[in-house]
């Protein structure tokens, strides 16, 4: 089988997305599939091989990223040429906007379509905010694509539940909730020694949070505010941050000068996954205080490592974070309440313990490998049917 996944980035870009479509990829080879990627995150064409993956980067013109149809059609074309010419058997897009391209694009192809929404339709639908479709328009873009689309793969109950108040009840037997996951990695073969340059936050007290470097998105600047509060209060606590690429880099060193908490504030981009692992095993305790999510996978890669989690309230995350159970679910933007998480789980090692070992419990019960073996059964069903 072979097959086209279709997104805006592709490693090394760092985020969620990006992982997931890269460990998808990396399973369908495992499995005898060729899987390859079309992504626009580059300033001119390329062709790139990464570990064993055809990745095809185009440079999507500027006008392009700020006009949804012209966007769409675009887009659209590509995919019938490079479906084409790699003689593609199942292409998978990867949200809203790149699925009703490749939907456009299967009416010339004539090959099935499967697209994945990692957020509701209505986080990813719009490419400027500043210039929004009317209604007239989009209804009937929006029933092409859901009657031309051959299934809808669901990260989390909450983007099946969101996008049908969108599709309507009636169109409920093309969506399939496949929970996120990430792939098995034995970390007791990590080795502290190997990483010596890491070593000043191998030792510390440290709470680490990992996501895209954005304040619109990840609202790091309330775990900043929450550590000057707790060492005030006495608490020897510092912070990690391992991001992406994002804008806001500045902006967390400015308030962390602020609050005269630089010192205690580790700003770490573009990791190793070694090191990034490290991180995770190392830290007290795993914070996330998003405005928006689907179903983040840096919460299933610290509930591999065993970690307690502390986590907002949006999206799927609470089907992650069970609060008291594995950890504390707090409203979004919530300073004390996150302060008063993190002191509890800071005041009882043993709770930690607990805590982290209900979260490795969770993440092997429902998201583990055996998810992504679930979609590959599901691009092969739907390739027989077609």
């Amino acid at each position: 089988m072979k097959i086209l996944e279709v997104y805006n980035n592709f490693i090394p870009t760092i985020g969620g997305v990006e992982k997931h479509i890269y460990y998808l990829a990396k399973c369908l080879k495992e499995k005898g599939d060729t899987p390859f990627v079309l992504s626009w995150d580059c300033t001119r064409p390329s062709l790139q091989v990464i570990d064993g993956i055809l990745v095809y980067r185009i440079k999507m013109p500027k006008l392009f990223l700020l006009l949804r149809y012209p966007f769409i059609l675009y887009l659209a074309l590509i995919i019938i040429l490079l479906s084409r010419k790699l003689k593609i058997d199942i292409v998978h897009a990867h949200d809203y906007l790149n699925g009703v391209a490749a939907t456009v694009a299967s009416i010339f192809t004539k090959k099935p379509v499967v697209v994945t929404f990692h957020l509701p339709i209505q986080k990813t639908s719009w490419i400027s905010e500043k210039i929004k479709p009317g209604i007239i328009v989009e209804w009937p873009i929006q029933q092409f694509f859901i009657l031309k689309c051959n299934a809808i793969i669901c990260v989390s109950e909450y983007t099946l539940k969101e996008s049908l108040k969108l599709f309507k009840i009636k169109h409920k037997d093309k969506f399939i909730v496949i929970r996120n996951w990430i792939p098995y990695y034995n970390h007791t073969n990590l080795n502290n020694k190997k990483f010596s340059i890491m070593n000043h936050l191998l030792f510390k007290n440290y709470i680490l949070t990992v996501g895209r470097i954005s304040e619109a998105h990840k609202r790091f600047s309330l775990i900043i505010i929450a550590l000057k509060l707790l060492r005030e209060k006495g608490y020897d606590l510092n912070l990690v941050i391992v991001g992406g690429d994002g804008p806001d880099k500045s902006f967390y060193i400015r308030l962390s000068q602020k609050l005269y908490v630089k010192e205690n504030v580790y700003l770490l981009t573009n990791l190793p996954d070694e090191q990034l692992r490290q991180l995770y095993r190392n830290c007290e305790i795993f914070v996330l205080p998003s405005l928006y999510e689907g179903l983040p996978l840096v919460l299933l890669e610290a509930s591999q490592f065993s970690k307690p989690l502390i986590a907002t309230s949006v999206g799927g995350i609470p089907e992650i974070v069970k609060d008291g159970y594995n950890g504390f679910v707090i409203p979004p933007n919530d300073v004390k309440r996150l302060v008063k998480a993190i002191e509890i789980l800071h005041n009882n090692p043993d709770l930690r313990r607990v805590f982290g070992e209900r979260s490795l419990s969770i993440f092997n019960e429902r998201f583990s490998e055996r998810n992504c073996l679930r979609t590959i059964i599901l691009l092969r069903h739907l390739l027989s049917e077609s």
